[in-house]
């Protein structure tokens, strides 16, 4: 650990990385800074303070959800990009053309990392469905089982 990072529990700091992590900020990231512990050291507040704990989880749901945004602009948002190409006429001349595009791809990749650590991370996220059928919730039973029975009908 680099000298002068602080290890003991601190409400100012605290408070101070609990705000970047709900604007969206990593831990990774936050600690990387100058006058901020370490995640270990995070990470042993997490484990030793139950109500920072309780605020980090919070945090982090709220920095998911910045992050969800985010992730919705960067599609929304067209990324300009400069495509060189080179080409080769009969006689051997080269030349060069520069087109501007969309940087689609680009914008793909940065959507598709965050929607991937959403829905790794976030529960809210995930493309999995995680539904919990309960004792007195009768009449969801019915619908799954009335689309269960239901005759299949081709197309």
């Amino acid at each position: 650990m680099p000298a002068g990072q602080p290890t003991k529990f601190n409400k100012k700091l605290a408070a101070t990385i609990l705000e970047r992590i709900a604007r969206g900020e990593f831990l990774r990231a936050i600690c990387r800074d100058e006058g901020m512990p370490n995640r270990g050291t995070v990470r042993n507040w997490c484990l030793n303070d139950q109500e920072f704990f309780n605020q980090y989880t919070r945090a982090r749901d709220l920095g998911f959800d910045e992050k969800a945004e985010e992730a919705l602009e960067i599609a929304a948002t067209p990324v300009k990009a400069i495509k060189l190409t080179q080409k080769t006429d009969a006689d051997g001349k080269k030349t060069q053309e520069m087109v501007v595009t969309d940087a689609v791809d680009r914008s793909r990749l940065h959507f598709d990392a965050i929607r991937w650590g959403l829905g790794k991370w976030s529960k809210r996220y995930s493309d999995k469905a995680d539904i919990e059928e309960e004792k007195d919730d009768d009449v969801l039973k019915e619908y799954v089982e009335a689309l269960r029975n239901s005759p299949k009908t081709s197309e």
